[in-house]
């Protein structure tokens, strides 16, 4: 069931209309946005932030505290912190 969500996941991506004024990565985020991606659970892995507390208002993309600082390590290894 998985792998038939990814290819129709995949194929939804191919079919996102761009409009003259937008940019691919902004209307994919968009999409992504749309249908909560940061809560799908991962094979074999399940998904540590289906639980997580979020505060009215936060934009859609939040998937709590817990994410963002991991999220925000990552991209500081990413650029050669060693942390």
């Amino acid at each position: 069931m998985d792998r038939f969500l990814n290819v129709l996941y995949n194929e939804m991506i191919k079919r996102l209309a761009v409009e003259e004024n937008e940019k691919p990565e902004d209307v994919r985020r968009g999409f992504d946005n749309d249908l909560s991606v940061v809560r799908w659970q991962v094979p074999g892995g399940g998904n540590k932030y289906a639980e997580a507390k979020i505060e009215e208002g936060a934009p859609s993309w939040w998937a709590g505290d817990e994410e963002a600082s991991e999220s925000a390590l990552a991209a500081m290894r990413a650029m050669g912190a060693k942390i």
